[in-house]
């Protein structure tokens, strides 16, 4: 199995283990390789099928990861009032 596969396959997993909703668990979704994408933010998913079908139709992006770039942009994006942060 493809390592991209795999990786989505273990964010389903982990998600399947949280109570999802507006007022509970939010989720948010970064890919990453040479550039990063913010995939979706905290207020775009409210149940935990609609995020793990999200997260399982996320696109490859490339072949290298480079973590810092989506760590700073998690920082700088995700993690704020207007992307759901509370």
């Amino acid at each position: 199995m493809d390592v991209h596969f795999q990786s989505l396959d273990f964010a389903v997993n982990v998600v399947k283990g949280f109570d999802i909703g507006k007022d509970k668990v939010r989720v948010g979704m970064i890919s990453f390789s040479t550039s990063t994408k913010l995939v979706f933010d905290f207020n775009r998913y409210n149940t935990k099928d609609a995020v793990m079908n999200a997260i399982s139709k996320a696109p490859k992006e490339g072949l290298s990861t480079y973590t810092d770039r989506a760590l700073d942009q998690a920082r700088t994006e995700l993690f704020q009032a207007r992307s759901g942060l509370r």
